[in-house]
């Protein structure tokens, strides 16, 4: 069956994976195309990633709705992030608008109704090349967990000198260049970061990662090492850079996984949940869009009203 699916995201941190994610689809005679805007197309399935990202949402159509949400909510634990929490109150306004909806993480796909999607990753051999630096971490460290932490660790580790090195063949140098890779989460109840994850294990890396509760599909101890505090880091550092069968490994076993959800796998997954998913009763899609209408209603004045006491507070 002939399919039309329009993959919508707002962020570049999705492009990636939305246009792997696309081009895979394609492969599997399914037509394709990515924008920000639902309203621009008259496809089978819009497929939104980010659900967050997305307050306007259009009035229920023939299409199907589906929606990946990404690792944006945090745990939603009282002392979170602010920032996480206020994405995981946009997510619950907007939630009621899917027919279909999945995460990165598979922790909370049980007890919130999503199913576990991998983020996948392309294919390929395990490379291994001639390391020449400790460690390396790729990501933005301007931040108050990641930059105090990686300057700490810069006085008595050779880290490969660029912590944003790019795309393409920049970042591909400073991930086989170094023998080890960090993960670390730029929220204290963030998700695992899966798409740095795939990005490092998919290449052979040997990954240190920061502790999180669900990091499927790898397992800690078998694909990649977790730590928790600086001290039990720089203790793990230690032993694995004069550990170096260790770390062949591990990260052999890390990439193995990766070749198993590649873009492909998520592709196939996506399209048979398309094609096996039945639309919602119209009743029950217009109920859940108005809804989401009402509560993103109130969610804007109360931001509005936040700002006017702040403003008068100052004032």
């Amino acid at each position: 069956m002939f399919m039309r699916v329009a993959i919508l995201f707002r962020h570049v941190y999705f492009r990636e994976f939305c246009e792997n994610v696309g081009e895979a689809l394609i492969r599997r005679g399914v037509s394709v195309v990515l924008s920000d805007n639902a309203k621009e197309h008259d496809v089978d399935v819009l497929l939104y990633v980010g659900v967050h990202l997305f307050a306007d949402m259009p009035a229920p159509s023939k299409s199907l709705v589906a929606g990946v949400q990404t690792e944006q909510l945090g745990s939603g634990g009282v002392q979170g992030s602010p920032r996480l929490q206020r994405n995981r109150n946009r997510f619950e306004c907007v939630k009621g608008c899917y027919d279909l909806l999945f995460d990165w993480i598979p922790g909370v796909c049980q007890s919130e109704g999503r199913s576990f999607l991998p983020y996948g990753c392309s294919p390929g051999p395990l490379v291994t090349e001639q390391k020449e630096f400790d460690v390396c971490f790729i990501g933005n460290i301007h931040h108050s967990r990641r930059e105090p932490l990686l300057k700490s660790l810069q006085q008595d580790f050779n880290f490969f000198p660029d912590f944003s090195p790019g795309f393409g063949p920049a970042k591909l140098a400073a991930i086989q260049k170094s023998r080890i890779l960090l993960n670390i989460r730029f929220y204290e109840d963030g998700g695992f970061e899966s798409p740095r994850m795939f990005d490092y294990l998919s290449l052979g890396a040997f990954v240190i990662s920061e502790r999180a509760a669900a990091c499927d599909p790898f397992v800690p101890g078998r694909d990649f090492v977790d730590f928790e505090g600086e001290e039990q880091l720089r203790l793990l550092l230690k032993q694995f850079l004069s550990d170096e069968p260790a770390r062949a490994r591990i990260a052999a076993s890390g990439h193995s996984v990766c070749q198993q959800n590649t873009w492909d796998t998520v592709a196939s997954q996506l399209l048979l949940a398309f094609q096996s998913q039945q639309k919602r009763a119209s009743w029950r899609r217009w109920h859940g869009w108005l809804q989401s209408r009402v509560r993103c209603w109130l969610f804007s004045s109360r931001d509005h009203l936040s700002l006017i006491r702040k403003t008068l507070f100052r004032g």
